[in-house]
């Protein structure tokens, strides 16, 4: 079998179906725990009694109907949960445990000064999540400050909350962006935004900024209070409301970048394998391979170590891993997207210089899966995919590869290598990762 028979995607091709991707806030000085816990606004929904509910690794998968872009379905502080029990595992002692809804869908965020998110299928999803948590906050932030700066009249909201029950609905102001515009201070509180109706007859008709103040502060609680009962409410307002100092957080709360720790990404051969010889074939730099049929005769993991620095500043071995299958399957786990490149052409130039010695005999057999993503080709389409793939092939053997991410990592702090600020130098069949301060390198490029 030829070289160029074997099927290949150009790496920023390829999709990545998991990754943990971290964002820092390195300008926040103070985070308040229980308070963000307590007043993040959650998803009122409840598990059907009779569904069969499906998991994963121990959780509840998610019904469809859950996932509302931006919305909280539950979280986990501690030993406290709000929302949906998703499963019964102890939640990080630092964090607290968010997943939220996103435009594809719910994701894990860790909260704390260092965010950490699990499962986005992109970047994009990622900012999206924690996006909408830190608007969350900073929302509820400026809310806690209009209360405490009128004292009086949440005293007065609190007192009718007591006579009324929970029936404070009626005269509503959009409250969102009613604080989001607000100048507190100058009591400017009916500045106009593009998703609060500033036509409506009740607020023009207002003259008395106290009543706007009652009727914002009013819905707020409304808010702060949905789907619990009187009883809930009021012990709430009490334990929360009522003796807080009115800050979530202290600093700065948004992130200069983010980075990615781990991600993974599936491929195809487009044939079977001998798995002995490609143990021996890839098990030579800068790669590690160490394949034993008697223990594994389904899997074989291909290894590439190198150094980093951890969050510590310290420096401690990393790995990329190939975990190669049998019928030609492969889940490529890596740190970053940049060294990730580096090392999936690596490999498959190795897969090309060695195709008649490491392809099996058994036939390739695969089920083709369509999904509502789907496209169709034209002819023309076709052949010009068939004219890339083509090229990149030879590309590859004649290393005349042109790194996406390299090229492109300083306008994408995501991905670069975590805790490294590096100049790329290259020097023949080596790459050197310089970082600015603390030097260390790292031969990844050589085949």
């Amino acid at each position: 079998m030829s070289y160029s028979r074997v099927p290949i995607r150009a790496f920023d091709k390829l999709y990545h179906t998991t990754s943990t991707i971290v964002f820092p806030l390195p300008n926040v000085t103070g985070l308040n725990m229980p308070a963000i816990f307590a007043l993040l606004p959650i998803l009122n929904i409840t598990l059907p009694e009779e569904s069969n509910l499906q998991y994963k690794a121990g959780k509840i998968r998610y019904p469809s109907e859950f996932n509302i872009p931006g919305e909280i379905i539950s979280m986990k502080y501690g030993h406290d949960f709000r929302g949906i029990l998703r499963s019964l595992g102890l939640p990080f002692p630092t964090a607290i445990t968010i997943d939220i809804g996103t435009s594809i869908r719910p994701v894990s965020v860790k909260f704390s000064q260092t965010i950490k998110i699990t499962g986005p299928p992109t970047f994009e999803v990622a900012e999206e999540a924690v996006n909408a948590i830190i608007n969350k906050i900073q929302i509820i932030q400026k809310w806690m400050s209009l209360i405490k700066n009128n004292n009086d009249i949440f005293n007065q909201v609190i007192n009718d909350f007591q006579k009324n029950g929970n029936d404070l609905y009626g005269e509503f102001i959009c409250v969102k962006d009613y604080i989001t515009y607000a100048d507190i201070n100058n009591k400017d509180i009916l500045g106009k935004s593009d998703g609060c109706d500033i036509n409506n007859k009740e607020i023009l008709e207002r003259s008395d900024i106290t009543n706007e103040i009652y009727i914002a502060i009013k819905n707020i609680i409304n808010i702060l209070t949905q789907g619990l009962s009187h009883e809930q409410a009021m012990y709430f307002i009490n334990n929360m409301l009522i003796p807080f100092d009115g800050l979530l957080y202290t600093g700065d709360l948004n992130y200069t970048n983010y980075q990615s720790e781990m991600i993974n990404i599936p491929f195809e051969l487009g044939f079977t394998i001998n798995q002995n010889t490609f143990a021996q074939v890839m098990n030579s730099y800068p790669f590690q391979c160490c394949y034993n049929n008697a223990r594994n005769n389904s899997t074989l993991l291909v290894n590439h170590f190198y150094k980093k620095l951890d969050r510590k500043g310290l420096i401690v071995t990393g790995k990329h891993t190939f975990k190669v299958n049998k019928s030609g399957y492969i889940m490529y786990s890596g740190p970053n997207l940049r060294d990730m490149e580096i090392l999936y052409y690596a490999f498959y130039k190795r897969v090309l210089l060695n195709i008649n010695n490491i392809r099996s005999m058994e036939n390739y057999v695969r089920k083709i899966k369509t999904s509502k993503t789907s496209k169709s080709y034209s002819l023309d389409e076709w052949l010009k995919y068939i004219q890339e793939e083509a090229k990149l092939r030879d590309n590859i053997i004649k290393d005349r590869i042109k790194y996406t991410y390299i090229n492109h990592y300083t306008n994408n702090p995501s991905l670069t290598p975590k805790s490294i600020n590096p100049q790329l130098i290259i020097e023949k069949d080596e790459l050197y990762i310089q970082p600015l301060e603390n030097i260390y390198r790292t031969t990844i490029a050589a085949y």
